[in-house]
Parts: structure tokens; sequence; C-alpha cells
């Protein structure tokens, strides 16, 4: 059996990525699933592999690289974080909230920073999908 074709997508800049290995098993709502990740079909748009997200999903892409979809209502309460993050969203819409104000992510808008420690808070607008990038740990 040969390993799957994973798919090649672009984020919110327009640079593609591909997925060269299967990502870790998502985590949804606070579980970590078991078992090996399953696609679920091909969209009919793009007719790239769907990946299951029935829930608040995170996918290890690699070092400091993660695929994430948040359902549309999805709060994450205020937090921070001990490293850089930035965030691009691929498709939906995703409000961010800092000390500094409110901004709306949808694909078309350039991708947001967090430095390290910036409390902020997100909610789904929409079924989102977005990448979340940090600086790779040695």
């Amino acid at each position: 059996m040969s390993a799957p074709a994973w798919p090649t997508a672009k984020d919110g800049t327009g640079r593609a990525f591909r997925l060269t290995s299967a990502p870790a098993s998502p985590t949804t709502k606070g579980r970590r699933r078991a078992g090996r990740l399953h696609l679920t079909g091909r969209d009919v748009r793009s007719g790239f592999p769907v990946l299951p997200a029935d829930g608040h999903a995170v996918y290890r892409l690699g070092p400091g690289l993660l695929l994430v979809f948040k359902p549309r209502g999805h709060i994450e309460e205020p937090h921070a974080h001990a490293y850089r993050q930035t965030l691009r969203v691929l498709r939906g819409a995703l409000r961010v909230r800092t000390a500094r104000g409110m901004r709306v992510l949808r694909p078309s808008s350039a991708a947001l920073t967090l430095v390290a420690g910036r409390r902020h808070a997100t909610e789904a607008i929409d079924d989102t999908w977005l990448v979340a990038e940090s600086p790779r740990r040695r």
C-alpha cells in the first residue's frame, strides 16, 4: 500500500505549502483521537482531500507549524503563549482580541503576529481553518 498523497494548499498570503507526512492525530474537544488520520472525501471546489473536523482540531504539520480548525462559535478565552505566534486564516473568519484592540482575520487578510506573552482571545465567526506558526524550537 502506498503512502497517501497529501494536498498542496495556499495560506492567506498566497504562498503554497504541501503536507508531506501524516499530521498527528487531531485533538478534539479536549480529547485525543485514537488511531490514524483518515481523509473524508474531496472538497468540491478545490478537489483537495478533506481532513476530518467535527470540532476544534489541531494538526501538527511540522516543527512550529500547526493547521487548526475552529468551528463557528468556537471561543478561546484570553491566554498567552511563551513564544511568538503568527496566524494566517486559510478559510473562514477569526476574531482576535488583544489589549491593543480587535481584528478580524480572513483569507485575504495579512497575517497577524502575536509577540510572546501577549494575551489574546479568539472567536471563530465562521467555520475556520488557519495556520499557526511559531519559531522552531531546538
